[in-house]
């Protein structure tokens, strides 16, 4: 683990692999399980930096359905030369073929000798592929703020609402 703002995207810690003189990286990070059904996607977005384009980093992420690295049967990245010295944001898709926990990696496979990669900034979205409820449920507003007021930031949210073809909201 970095704890360096130099080498974070965002905030002062960021994964990091430091290499070896005398062998090649083979460094495994898995997330925690998540659990997908059958056509569910998710949008992977990852910050990624290496110290010096002198020294070309390898990665690749992967999804499996273990924490392990024989599980990890699918490549959704894989770069063998990246040279980017200042963090480059990279956006990754996968549609779950069924249903389950998946498990992504990132695994740094750089040559011996190499020196560091930094990941940072790791965000998961999942989209759910679920039925939408027909009629739809518009749901309630919540606002984080009574007192509405001018040049006053506010947040509104929905409250009990489920999906449906054909739903707007007009926030007025």
């Amino acid at each position: 683990q970095n704890t360096s703002s130099s080498y974070s995207s965002d905030g002062t810690n960021s994964m990091q692999y430091k290499y070896v003189d005398s062998s090649a990286a083979d460094a495994w990070a898995f997330t925690p399980a998540l659990n997908l059904q059958t056509g569910d996607s998710i949008i992977i977005t990852f910050d990624q930096m290496i110290r010096s384009a002198t020294y070309p980093e390898a990665l690749q992420v992967t999804i499996g359905t273990q924490p392990t690295v024989l599980s990890q049967t699918t490549k959704l990245f894989n770069d063998t030369g990246l040279i980017n010295i200042t963090f480059s944001t990279l956006t990754l898709r996968y549609a779950a073929p069924s249903s389950g926990s998946f498990y992504l990696a990132f695994n740094c496979l750089s040559r011996a000798d190499m020196w560091m990669l930094f990941i940072d900034n790791v965000k998961i979205i999942q989209k759910t592929n679920s039925p939408c409820t027909n009629p739809p449920v518009a749901g309630s507003v919540v606002s984080s703020d009574s007192a509405v007021c001018p040049a006053k930031n506010i947040s509104l949210s929905l409250s009990g609402s489920t999906y449906g073809i054909g739903q707007t909201y007009q926030w007025q």
